[in-house]
């Protein structure tokens, strides 16, 4: 291994595993990518082809090589390495575009290149899916960072792989030059569960000189799937106590969701923070020790948004942190129904129930004290909340603040087996005393698997790995309010009721999901207290999967028994990614 890359030597197998398939000759052949690439389309401009030659500084031929050739042309050096068998057609081609070499091409491609097998994997279920656009991207970043040429030599790049071959070849020979200079840490694996393990004290496979805190944390849109911005707000103790230290991340399913940026800036970032966190971006010191920086470029929500660490500020009251403790419950256990079902303007707020002792921990990392946490922590627990909080209202994006409301009492009881594996787990590591009502041994809690065989989609569920999906277990068909015209499931009227009917249902989001290449089979793998699961298989409970984006039944009943909600083993492993 270079001196410059660390791998966890545990995953050397794996790797080489992985390199292995790329190696193997019977790795798809270009062609078998190409028909995944057939809705691939090139970007036009009639000036472009008015000029013949260029346009915004890459050639245009080569939009021509793309959705016909189904490759990207190669950089000048790199393709001068190549045989005359190959270079002399593409460049005819480029050129004066022809059926005859490009024949020529796809012949040399298809004996001599490999193609990338992640383009004719059965998990892109059609090819729609594949929607990246390598040109856009390129212009993205040549307008968000001015990337221009500043030679004569450059001034001839007309390739999208002059660029990129650059790029990576500057930084093959700055590695060269100091190879001990720099070290790159590779996870194989999830990422996101190592960063859970540092915060909690947890890790003990990772080299002790390797950093634990960091200047910039890039989350991509990964929070789309894990919370929304709860995750990046909780990340926020991972950052180095520094002016220029921030996490940046966008929210890329929700892209038309929120507000536009054609007015004030923070105006989607709040709509936002109000719809995922329940505060106004204002107001994040007092709640999270984080600021709003910028929208890196500002066009929209869709874009970078930038937060850093802060100094707190004025702490909340005991009473109003145990309503914000409370209310960001409630959010979290029964995010709002009924949504649009146009996709990209859809707000999805995933189910992960376990993110509140995230947020419970950063709250004691800022400042506020543990038996304020615990104490607001103990009615959620024991299922007696009687609460001024109320979950999201129905119309998100929110552009205000959820209103105060008389108090309630509000069954917790369908999340109390979730929540109790959670602090289960969590509680050694925790800087509060968790309630011992909540706590029982790992040996106590299992994992088990349900596989749902007629798994349907719903209209607001763009893609196989979008749906947000919760387990309901349901005792009798009066566990739930049931909209027969709408198709909807409304859950929340009965818990908000607070009658104890609320017994017969549990809800389960903390799910480990995998499914069939066409989507309609999927094996749910979750943790839950063995004593609550007897119970299940003891009184024949009900099991459908609840698709949340819509409300939507996402599945047929399965009665729960030894042989459908099966017992795989006990809690183990690396249980923080279970959670």
């Amino acid at each position: 291994m270079p001196p410059w890359l660390h791998f966890d030597p545990i995953h050397y197998p794996s790797i080489i595993a992985a390199l292995d398939f790329w190696l193997d000759p019977r790795t798809a052949p270009p062609e078998v990518t190409g028909r995944w690439m057939d809705k691939t389309h090139a970007p036009e401009s009639k000036a472009a082809r008015g000029n013949g030659m260029t346009w915004d500084g890459l050639g245009i031929a080569q939009y021509e090589v793309l959705p016909r050739l189904k490759i990207l042309v190669p950089s000048r050096w790199t393709l001068d390495q190549e045989p005359p068998e190959l270079v002399v057609p593409l460049e005819s081609f480029m050129r004066r575009p022809n059926e005859a070499d490009a024949e020529k091409v796809r012949k040399h491609v298809r004996k001599n290149w490999r193609a990338n097998p992640v383009m004719s994997s059965s998990l892109y279920p059609s090819p729609s899916m594949l929607f990246d656009d390598p040109f856009g991207t390129f212009f993205k970043v040549v307008a968000a960072y001015h990337v221009a040429p500043d030679d004569d030599e450059k001034a001839e790049w007309d390739r999208l792989h002059d660029h990129t071959d650059w790029s990576f070849g500057m930084l093959g020979k700055m590695l060269a030059l100091s190879p001990r200079a720099v070290k790159f840490e590779l996870v194989f694996g999830e990422v996101f569960g190592l960063l859970e393990s540092i915060q909690l004290g947890t890790e003990t496979n990772r080299d002790k000189s390797f950093p634990t805190t960091w200047d910039r944390i890039w989350l991509s849109n990964i929070p789309d799937y894990i919370g929304g911005m709860v995750f990046p707000m909780t990340q926020l103790g991972l950052l180095k106590p520094l002016p220029t230290s921030f996490v940046t991340f966008y929210c890329l399913l929700n892209t038309r969701g929120f507000p536009s940026c054609t007015g004030p800036l923070k105006v989607p970032v709040n709509s936002a923070s109000l719809t995922y966190l329940g505060v106004p971006i204002d107001s994040l010191p007092t709640y999270f020790g984080g600021q709003f920086q910028d929208l890196t470029p500002p066009i929209g929500f869709a874009d970078y948004a930038i937060f850093s660490p802060c100094p707190t500020g004025k702490l909340l009251s005991r009473s109003d942190l145990a309503h914000f403790i409370q209310s960001t419950f409630l959010r979290l256990a029964l995010p709002s129904r009924n949504r649009s079902s146009l996709d990209m303007q859809t707000v999805r707020e995933p189910l992960n129930l376990a993110s509140l002792f995230r947020i419970l921990r950063r709250l004691h990392e800022i400042g506020y004290p543990s038996h304020y946490i615990s104490d607001a922590l103990l009615p959620i627990l024991s299922n007696s909340l009687v609460t001024r909080a109320r979950p999201p209202p129905d119309k998100i994006p929110l552009l205000a603040p959820v209103p105060l409301s008389p108090a309630i009492p509000i069954s917790t009881a369908p999340f109390l087996p979730e929540l109790i594996v959670a602090a289960s787990v969590y509680h050694h590591s925790l800087p509060f005393p968790i309630p011992s009502l909540a706590i029982i041994p790992l040996s106590k809690i299992g994992q088990y698997r349900l596989s749902f065989k007629g798994y349907r989609g719903g209209p607001s569920s763009p893609t196989p790995t979008a749906p947000t999906l919760v387990l309901m277990f349901t005792k009798d068909a009066m566990a739930v309010d049931y909209d027969q015209e709408k198709g909807a499931v409304d859950g929340q009227s009965r818990i908000l009721r607070g009658g104890r009917s609320a017994n017969s249902l549990i809800l389960q989001s903390s799910l480990s999901q995998s499914c069939a290449p066409d989507d309609r089979m999927r094996d749910m793998t979750f943790a839950m207290p063995s004593e609550v699961v007897e119970k299940l298989w003891r009184e024949k409970w009900s099991v459908r999967l609840l698709d949340c984006s819509g409300s939507f039944l996402a599945s047929e009943d399965i009665v729960c028994g030894e042989k459908t909600l099966v017992y795989v083993g006990s809690l183990g492993g690396d249980i923080l990614e279970t959670l």
